[in-house]
């Protein structure tokens, strides 16, 4: 059972949790994108990710974060907290976030994005839609020399 990268605390039906995802995409000529592959790097109960408005918390994830991840999740729980701060990144989904490259038709590239979800009661994932936020978008080739895949 999936659980907490702070506290190990296994994820119930229902419980709501942040998680950051990471989707290779296949940037289209015709602008709707195809979702070639995902996995979530970090899933953090609500109880740490209210720690987390306040101080700094361990994260036991396997899957190295970005620094723009980690950034982007102490933005994202201050900002669900009520804290206003804007996130850094403009214009998502034109440039590559680390090297401003343009992503162009028929490139592949990878959209980081974090949100609130929960464990529906048939055990489905539920992404609550009005909470997630687009972190940063990778060029294939920042994606190849900086982010790990398992």
């Amino acid at each position: 059972m999936v659980g907490c990268f702070a506290c190990n605390k296994a994820f119930k039906r229902e419980d709501k949790y942040i998680c950051i995802n990471r989707y290779q995409k296949l940037r289209t000529s015709d602008g709707t994108d195809e979702i070639l592959s995902g996995i979530s790097p970090l899933k953090i109960c609500i109880y740490c990710a209210g720690r987390a408005c306040a101080e700094t918390i361990t994260l036991n994830n396997e899957i190295p974060l970005l620094n723009i991840e980690k950034e982007g999740f102490y933005w994202y729980v201050q900002h669900l907290s009520g804290i206003p701060k804007s996130w850094k990144m403009k214009n998502p989904g034109e440039h590559c976030s680390l090297c401003q490259c343009t992503i162009e038709p028929d490139h592949i590239y990878t959209q980081i994005e974090i949100s609130e979800e929960y464990k529906n009661h048939d055990g489905s994932i539920q992404p609550i839609y009005k909470t997630t936020a687009i972190l940063a978008v990778v060029c294939e080739t920042c994606s190849q020399v900086t982010m790990a895949w398992i």
